[in-house]
């Protein structure tokens, strides 16, 4: 087998003035310049749009979603009814999680104006996950958050180009060759995760006064804290068991604490006398999570195993070729 490549797209930018009368033209795929001709997947004039260059090229998409752990289950924020039943946290491996159920809004737009708007809808629907998350009044805080939030934004971008496979056949010292090769449009897939996580702060219930549903809430908090706090114990101690199963939080993190992520942690404290304990257990964390060191490399999935598959099947029948050239060779000796 031979090599191959990518041809990619060319855009040309707007002429100066002294190049206006340069010696050159184009179509959708070729570029003639000074007598020369040059062949590409793509060729876009000096009015060519971005979005008219990208939808050729790149195929982005943009999808979201908001949730909350409230008392360890977990809820979808974009939804009207605010539920969890059909909602489940599914592993992928290595550390790869994948949640299902939850309400997903794609933005599939790819000019200029819509890449400019994409923040305020980013933001509209943070803003309406974050008013339907669950808050309560305590002695602490008259709007306290009762759950860990999740908002989640996925990226996609399908890069689409050409892969060419050729082949080349010797049947006897003396006699022919035969040659030819295997073409296939490829579509490479980047994927990209930003997970942004507010996490409910750690409740004394004493200091709280917190009964009955609210106490309950309170202490859900405080475990999926805990168990984020073994993790990030682990990880930063370097053990080989990583207790990720040991909540939802924990779960829906995996690939963030320590996976194939960059990872910023903000920490909040008051600088109030009465709060020290949750101060110092807060900075201790904050200490603890930078000794974890991630690892972060691109996703990218192909088509090229069904591209090696079809090579393959042509080889196949190539050498079938060739063998068949040989006996009737041989027969006619």
């Amino acid at each position: 087998m031979g090599c191959s490549w990518h041809s990619p797209p060319i855009t040309l930018r707007p002429l100066k003035n002294s190049e206006q009368t340069a010696d050159f033209s184009l179509d959708k795929q070729t570029l003639f310049f000074s007598g020369k001709e040059f062949t590409f997947d793509h060729v876009f004039g000096q009015t060519a749009s971005q979005h008219k260059v990208f939808s050729a090229a790149v195929k982005p998409l943009v999808s979201r979603f908001h949730a909350q752990v409230y008392n360890d289950d977990l809820r979808d924020l974009l939804s009207p009814d605010n539920v969890s039943s059909g909602v489940q946290i599914r592993d992928r491996g290595n550390n790869q999680v994948e949640v299902t159920g939850l309400t997903t809004h794609e933005v599939t737009g790819s000019d200029e104006v819509t890449l400019h708007l994409l923040p305020p809808q980013i933001l509209r629907f943070l803003f309406i996950g974050g008013h339907a998350r669950k808050t309560a009044c305590t002695h602490m805080n008259a709007t306290s958050s009762r759950s860990h939030a999740i908002f989640t934004i996925k990226l996609k971008f399908s890069r689409v180009g050409e892969v060419r496979i050729f082949f080349f056949f010797f049947i006897e010292p003396g006699y022919f060759t035969i040659s030819s090769f295997f073409s296939q449009q490829v579509n490479e897939r980047v994927t990209s995760k930003i997970n942004f996580v507010d996490l409910a702060g750690s409740e004394s219930l004493k200091r709280t006064g917190a009964e009955g549903e609210r106490a309950k809430e309170g202490i859900n908090i405080n475990m999926g804290l805990l168990a984020l706090g073994n993790v990030i114990n682990s990880l930063s101690e370097g053990r080989v068991h990583i207790p990720y199963r040991s909540s939802k939080l924990t779960r829906l993190l995996s690939d963030s604490i320590g996976g194939n992520s960059k990872t910023l942690f903000i920490a909040c404290i008051s600088p109030a006398k009465e709060d020290k304990h949750e101060t110092l257990n807060t900075l201790l964390y904050a200490s603890r999570v930078k000794r974890i060191h991630n690892r972060a490399v691109q996703q990218i999935t192909s088509e090229n195993e069904v591209i090696s598959l079809k090579a393959e099947i042509v080889w196949l029948r190539k050498q079938l070729e060739v063998f068949q050239v040989r006996l009737a060779i041989a027969t006619t000796v």
